[in-house]
């Protein structure tokens, strides 16, 4: 188990063995990767009210106002489907 030491169960399989500097390792085998970091997901409505619900944040009859506020200050263009920032809700650039 992580954080422990001693194994209880008797997996002495899996400990290291004991190396010494300079020792020449064999390479058992190797799997090539590629991984991509993948951007934050856009909010949709629905996404929205279910992420402020879940962080506790206003009451359900305000979901509606802080929808239409967002739309109409622009901080997101457009209104339909995904929420895109627009630039005035970007680090105020």
């Amino acid at each position: 188990m992580e954080g422990k030491d001693n194994s209880e169960n008797g997996d002495q399989e899996k400990k290291l063995p004991v190396l010494s500097e300079g020792e020449i390792l064999k390479l058992l085998g190797l799997t090539p990767k590629q991984h991509f970091t993948q951007p934050p997901y856009r909010f949709s409505e629905a996404t929205l009210i279910k992420e402020l619900e879940e962080r506790g944040i206003g009451k359900t009859v305000h979901y509606a106002t802080i929808l239409s506020t967002i739309k109409e200050k622009g901080y997101v263009p457009g209104g339909k489907g995904e929420f895109f920032p627009h630039r005035i809700g970007v680090g105020g650039e």
